[in-house]
């Protein structure tokens, strides 16, 4: 009697582990008590993923299985880096930026937002000629190095990037805002610096959910950083390196209403500022979701 009931407490607890350890979010979910796999369902077939460890060690389909759980935050910390190798040779740096920030084309949040921790080797321009008309959306940079940059990433990296909604506003002295769909992206003044002053028609408050009409708000990294560009202590944490000196790189947002050449850029000490003439090339620091 005493075996049968010690047996029947075993099966209980179990019972009850496997409940909690299986309430992720599907297709992933914990299969055991030691936690040591993942699986995903795909059709009739269940695949085994090897659960999170590391961020800087983890494969890019554990680390997608995290974000797309919800649990990412539970093993990873903003700040977290990777590094990867891009088909150049070139070996790149990458840093989670925040969790549950950027939202989803089609709905929803990405679970994780990633970004350089420095530049490319290489440096490129906004736009062939010196403009900034149609902002974002339709400059060079999205359309033609973005699309470059992207087929450069390692493809077990390309295969689970997601695709989110970047608002910008669209150049040339106006206010109007345009919603690009992308997968690698620039960031926005305002997700650097938590506000504006040299984008076009700045001057916000990024507040989530503030109804305020906006290139996005901070990223968490930048924010836990302290400062914005515009006090003494805020502007090295926005200093990128190419090679070993801090470097001018791009942001997606246009130059304001006297700038109507120019795309905004980080200064190489780390500060704000209206930019350059569009056909510059400036360094590059790009990011991603998943």
């Amino acid at each position: 009697m005493r075996k049968f009931i010690s047996t029947l407490a075993i099966i209980c607890v179990v019972a009850i582990a496997a409940v909690t350890f299986t309430a992720c979010t599907s297709p992933f979910h914990f299969p055991s008590i030691n936690w040591k796999f993942w699986e995903k369902d795909k059709g009739n077939q269940t695949e085994s993923i090897p659960a999170p460890i590391s961020f800087s060690t983890d494969s890019w389909i554990t680390i997608t299985a995290a974000s797309e759980s919800g649990v990412a935050q539970d093993y990873y910390a903003i700040g977290d880096e990777k590094t990867v190798t891009l088909t150049t040779g070139e070996e790149i740096t990458l840093q989670i930026l925040d969790f549950e920030h950027d939202n989803l084309n089609g709905g929803g949040k990405a679970g994780i937002t990633f970004g350089m921790k420095n530049l490319l080797n290489t440096q490129y321009c906004m736009n062939s000629t010196d403009t900034n008309i149609g902002g974002w959306n339709d400059c060079d940079m999205r359309t033609q190095t973005m699309l470059l940059l992207f087929s450069q990433l390692p493809t077990d990296l390309q295969g689970v990037i997601k695709t989110v909604d970047k608002q910008t506003y669209i150049g040339d002295q106006t206010t109007g805002l345009v919603t690009s769909a992308d997968k690698l992206f620039l960031f926005s003044e305002e997700e650097i610096y938590g506000n504006t002053q040299y984008g076009a028609f700045g001057k916000s408050l990024s507040t989530p959910g503030n109804g305020q009409a906006s290139e996005g708000f901070q990223y968490e990294y930048w924010n836990l950083l302290n400062g914005s560009s515009y006090t003494p202590d805020g502007k090295t944490n926005r200093i990128k390196l190419q090679g070993t000196k801090g470097t001018i790189w791009y942001l997606r947002s246009p130059g304001g209403d006297a700038f109507p050449a120019s795309f905004c850029v980080v200064l190489g000490d780390g500060s704000a500022n209206r930019g350059n003439a569009a056909s510059l090339t400036r360094g590059v620091c790009f990011g991603f979701c998943v």
